[in-house]
């Protein structure tokens, strides 16, 4: 039986498409056990500023929320570009009461309006086109706070998105980040400004 069958009201299935243990809100989203990892990194560091790159349907948002509303301070931007999704996303953040710590952008993540830098917190979970990524993280990832660290989704060489960890590998050496992966079912890759203490 899993730990948890439900969470922030959500009831929560098992990732089978990949025979992971990890629990899922639908086959589509960000497991909840990664989510739950970033949202205690938020609650560690309080970042000012949080960047979800993919909305989808809002769950990775009302995590992210929730971690911002339990610090007492900072704000969740989210960006989606699918224009049939975003108010099915806002909804679902306005019913979670988190309006006032997660905002929806609708546009492109290279595009769109957004505070400015430094980040705390960004979590790349929509395009992964190689040019499209490494724009993404050089908007981003370069410019986050000392502690502050880029989450990089789907990243596992054993699917579809089989470009990702390289992209984020060779993005790491060519701006002398530091990197790390955790091996998982879909794979996810963290980002860090080298030196950075993580106090």
């Amino acid at each position: 039986m899993p730990v948890h069958e439900h969470i922030y009201g959500f009831d929560l299935i098992p990732e089978t498409k990949r025979g992971s243990k990890l629990m899922m809100v639908d086959l589509d989203s960000t497991e909840v056990e990664t989510l739950e990892f970033m949202s205690a990194f938020i609650r560690r560091t309080h970042p000012a500023v949080v960047i979800e790159c993919g909305t989808y349907i809002g769950v990775g948002a009302v995590f992210l929320g929730n971690a911002v509303k339990a610090n007492g301070e900072g704000h969740v931007w989210s960006v989606e570009s699918n224009s049939e999704i975003i108010s099915a996303s806002r909804e679902l953040i306005k019913e979670k009461g988190l309006s006032e710590f997660v905002t929806v952008v609708e546009g492109n993540t290279l595009e769109v309006d957004l505070p400015e830098p430094p980040y705390g917190v960004v979590f790349h979970d929509a395009e992964r086109e190689p040019v499209h990524l490494t724009k993404e993280l050089e908007r981003f990832a370069c410019n986050l706070t000392e502690d502050g660290i880029s989450f990089i989704h789907d990243s596992a060489l054993n699917w579809w998105f089989q470009d990702v960890r390289t992209t984020v590998s060779d993005f790491a050496k060519q701006n002398g980040m530091n990197h790390f992966t955790i091996h998982s079912a879909r794979g996810l890759e963290m980002l860090q400004r080298s030196g950075s203490n993580g106090s």
